[in-house]
């Protein structure tokens, strides 16, 4: 084996494939071969330009172990993520052609669209993908053998999503790319490959690169390898769902010529391929702000102190630079076949001291993150956001812990372990193992990382499931505080949620999929027991229990499949449900549970009173019905109506709100509201449970209470906490702020028949 490794040192290629390495690069040539003497890689390929021209090209060791092949300058090997200037060059083709706007959305481009868990989809524009800074979290997916990548279409759906806030943070995405070759397929109607190969590989001459081996050139590909032992051992080829990213092959030789496109503005051999300004537009950082050093798929800065455009790769039996200098008509790439980036780092370093001179010592860093703290002793829930369902989430820590301690991790239906937390300002860092489903056949337990922020009492951001060599997938995480629950407590919330969470009057609102995450997470902090909603717009009885689940409920009724339709959900079976829509506006759900009828309402939203009073008397109906059969009733939800005793206490932000509504007046105060038949009934009228606490309404009212939860007189006697949550937090989600009711269970559900 050492025999055929020394041997391959000697330039031993086709002619014309290697050029010979000038005396000043004598040292760097003799540290790489030392480099395959020792086994630090199995071969390693470096081309240098100086001056436009060609000074060094050769391939050191084998990159075939098996077959003996030695490496050359044309040995095609993997290029990792320097995949990303080719894929952002052949987005400025298509920005050139007028067919993509660098700062559109890209989603104006895509078959399947990107959402934004923070900030809005419409703010991951084309140009903050190619410089990180659209907010996609971490992610790498590879795919061997036979396993098959998903359509880049299904990869978006699952994954394809902002994280932070686009714009405003750089965080490095191969994802990103995998939706700018998308989008390349889309647009340039030639698919990721055939753009590539006909638009920019071929006219350049790169006859040894394209996305996989081309046809007929497979000698020539380099196999990739890892240590086991003391052996090599070769990797199983392997697929992605980011091939924008990280699919492309190329020589060293290759490279060079894909140097000289930056190098010559736009042109190889009098061959443009580029406009100029369009060249020169990939070498402007775009995302400072962000804290970005990337132009248009290219890191811009220094090295050594002169300008650099730079990219590196790193994967599963590769390792890989490449450096342009502009200014000194220079470039330097050199690539491996196994993943330990020393032997490619070193060898780098010491063909830059002899093209540019040996590098001055790096100054000190300091700052930094800051250091680990205690984590304080309370619970959250809320949801990971799954593609193939959202699945419950509650963090717990049940004792006060230093930085390093077991808190308890329930995810879905059961705990993870090996659980441990750490808290760094206020991002708080949580990793265990735990059977996951990552959409990879026959895996085992896989590690998971959460990387959340804390925000108030909101924890949101990532989880991470890794598995070594294999992917690292982000799903996007929500949770609020734990709100306290006293034993033998019936918790009531009614919300109207706004449209079924479809996008609504984005600017005053949150995005759709943000709100979903949001309004399900704070739910179930609330640890309900019964919920009443409005406004479940394209749900069916099947969608809306996964996510009733989220915040533990098994047992939901959904009023119908079209229009504005009310929902119950419980944690007990729902029994007796009647769905009533007959002179009804949106109609009107009734179902007991714990013993309690509970009549979900949804009135007429126009001004017309008399209709709403009969809507009124309809739940009063229902509200009877339960009376009479000996137990106790709430009617719940929104009656598109105010109280009268709110008319006092509103801003002027909810009198003006309150103007537009046509009112029977006397004097300043509505004489009639939809609820009377309800609070007048004689024989035992519901009692508003929020107004009748102390602090369920605040001094002054920001926007007409309209939502209520109504109580009959014996379980309103019960009632030990209630409050209209009208946070500016939640009025984000909704113009409907959510009421809840804490009731005092009996020692049995009272039986009057």
């Amino acid at each position: 084996m050492r025999r055929l490794l020394a041997a391959a040192l000697v330039s031993c290629a086709l002619p014309g494939q290697n050029v010979a390495a000038p005396p000043r690069f004598a040292a760097a040539r003799d540290a790489i071969a030392a480099e395959i003497e020792r086994g630090a890689t199995p071969s390693l390929a470096i081309a240098v330009l100086d001056g436009g021209k060609a000074v060094w090209a050769e391939g050191f060791g084998l990159a075939n172990v098996e077959a003996g092949t030695p490496a050359t300058a044309d040995t095609i090997y993997r290029l990792a993520s320097i995949s990303k200037p080719f894929t952002a060059t052949a987005i400025m083709q298509l920005v050139e052609r007028g067919l993509v706007d660098l700062d559109a959305p890209v989603n104006r481009y895509l078959d399947a669209k990107l959402r934004a868990y923070r900030g809005t989809a419409d703010a991951i524009t084309v140009r903050r993908l190619l410089n990180h800074t659209a907010g996609l979290p971490t992610h790498w997916n590879f795919f061997y053998g036979d396993e098959r990548p998903p359509t880049r279409a299904e990869s978006i759906r699952r994954f394809g999503f902002a994280a932070y806030e686009p714009g405003s943070r750089t965080n490095y995405s191969n994802f990103a790319f995998g939706v700018l070759d998308h989008l390349i397929a889309i647009v340039g109607k030639k698919g990721y490959r055939g753009w590539l190969v006909e638009e920019l590989l071929d006219p350049l001459g790169m006859t040894h690169t394209d996305v996989g081996v081309r046809p007929g050139q497979e000698p020539h590909a380099a196999v990739g390898y890892r240590r086991d032992g003391g052996a090599w051992v070769a990797v199983t080829d392997y697929g992605f769902d980011h091939d924008g990213a990280s699919a492309i092959r190329s020589s060293a030789n290759d490279l060079m010529r894909f140097a000289r496109l930056q190098l010559e503005r736009g042109t190889v051999d009098n061959v443009r391929v580029l406009d100029v300004p369009s060249a020169l537009a990939m070498r402007e950082k775009t995302g400072e702000r962000a804290g970005s050093s990337f132009g248009i798929g290219w890191s811009v800065g220094t090295l050594r102190g002169v300008p650099v455009l730079r990219h590196s790769g790193g994967m599963p039996g590769v390792s890989t630079q490449l450096c342009v200098f502009p200014d000194r008509n220079a470039a330097i790439a050199v690539l491996t076949n196994a993943a330990d980036r020393g032997a490619t780092n070193r060898a780098l370093e010491k063909a830059l001291d002899a093209l540019i001179g040996e590098a001055a010592p790096e100054p000190q860093q300091f700052g930094g993150r800051p250091g680990p703290s205690e984590v304080e002793r309370t619970a959250y829930r809320g949801l990971l956001v799954h593609p193939d369902g959202a699945m419950p989430c509650r963090f717990a820590v049940g004792v006060t812990l230093g930085p390093f301690g077991g808190p308890n991790l329930a995810l879905g239906d059961g705990e993870a372990a090996g659980c441990k937390a750490v808290l760094h300002g206020s991002r708080l860092e949580i990793s265990c193992t735990r059977q996951f489903s990552i959409g990879h056949p026959g895996v085992g337990p896989v590690d998971l990382t959460f990387e959340l922020d804390r925000d108030g009492d909101v924890l949101h951001g990532v989880c991470y499931a890794t598995l070594d060599g294999v992917c690292r997938l982000p799903y996007w995480v929500e949770l609020y505080r734990e709100h306290d629950k006293p034993a033998d407590t019936l918790r009531a919330i009614t919300y109207n949620v706004l449209v079924g969470f479809e996008d609504s009057e984005v600017g005053r609102f949150l995005p759709g999929c943000q709100r979903e995450v949001r309004i399900a997470a704070w739910l179930a902090a609330q640890r309900p027991d019964v919920v009443a909603l409005q406004e479940m717009n394209g749900f069916d009885e099947q969608r809306l229990q996964r996510l009733a689940a989220i915040w533990g409920h098994q047992h939901v009724a959904l009023l119908k499949p079209d229009g504005y339709p009310v929902a119950l959900t419980a944690n007990a079976p729902l029994d007796g449900i009647a769905r009533d829509r007959e002179g009804m506006h949106h109609g009107m759900l009734r179902a007991t549970t714990h013993g309690i009828d509970f009549v979900a309402v949804h009135f007429r939203p126009q001004s017309d009173v008399e209709f709403k009073l009969g809507e009124c008397e309809l739940a009063l109906a229902r509200y009877r019905e339960a009376l009479a059969a000996g137990r106790e009733a709430v009617v719940l939800g929104d009656f598109n109506s105010i109280a009268t005793g709110d008319v006092q206490r509103f801003a002027p932000t909810a009198r003006e709100r309150y103007a537009k509504w046509q009112w029977r007046l006397d004097g300043d105060a509505p004489t009639e509201i939809a609820m009377t038949p309800l609070l007048e009934y004689p024989d035992g009228g519901a009692v508003d449970v929020v107004a009748a606490r102390p602090d369920g309404v605040p001094e002054q009212l920001p926007l007409p209470r309209i939502d209520f939860v109504l109580a009959s007189p014996a379980l309103a006697e019960r009632c030990t906490y209630a409050r209209w949550y009208c946070d500016d937090a939640l009025l984000e989600l909704s113009d409907h702020p959510p009421v809840l009711a804490d009731f005092a269970a009996p020692a049995a559900p009272a039986n009057r028949k």
